[in-house]
């Protein structure tokens, strides 16, 4: 073997599992066919393999069954209905929500895509909004919507009025 595929097969050997005692013993020693099986080993293994895996080994696996579809999106009608009292969003929940609204970063003049109209525009966390859209804020489980009423110019500001407000079930 020549020195330049000696280097190769050492860096080789490196990279792989060995060690540098067993990578460098290989080498002195001699031991060609070693490396050869070595590399060969190494070329032919599946990275997708598991640890251990070796494809010529006769492993049994077992078959695991698909899930059914029809069945696995089925509600048990044998069981209880059980309905959950909603409690209703107070005004401390709301004055509390309110707080989180975003500051706006940007009010500017655009052209409206529903309208057509150029109106003012603003920004909130890097999303833009018109005059009549909606503002959805997540507080303590519960969806507050609002809807802005009117963005102002000089100074800097935007009004808004309550939508809506729903506790998110534990489900999502």
């Amino acid at each position: 073997m020549n020195k330049i595929l000696k280097k190769i097969i050492f860096l080789f050997l490196l990279m792989s599992s060995l060690s540098l005692a067993q990578a460098s013993d290989l080498l002195v020693y001699g031991i060609e066919d070693e490396i050869d099986t070595g590399i060969e080993a190494i070329v032919l293994r599946d990275p997708f393999w598991p640890v251990g895996y070796n494809p010529d080994s006769k492993q049994v696996f077992e078959q695991v069954a698909e899930p059914d579809s029809e069945n696995e999106n089925k509600i048990d009608e044998s069981a209880p209905v059980v309905e959950v009292a909603e409690i209703p969003v107070d005004e401390e929940e709301w004055e509390t929500a309110e707080k989180t609204i975003p500051r706006q970063s940007g009010i500017f003049s655009a052209r409206n895509p529903e309208s057509g109209k150029s109106e003012l525009k603003m920004l909130l966390d890097k999303k833009n909004y018109f005059a009549g859209d909606l503002l959805y804020v997540t507080n303590n489980a519960i969806e507050f919507v609002w809807k802005i009423d009117s963005i102002e110019f000089s100074p800097p500001s935007f009004k808004t009025s309550r939508v809506r407000a729903e506790r998110v079930p534990k489900t999502r």
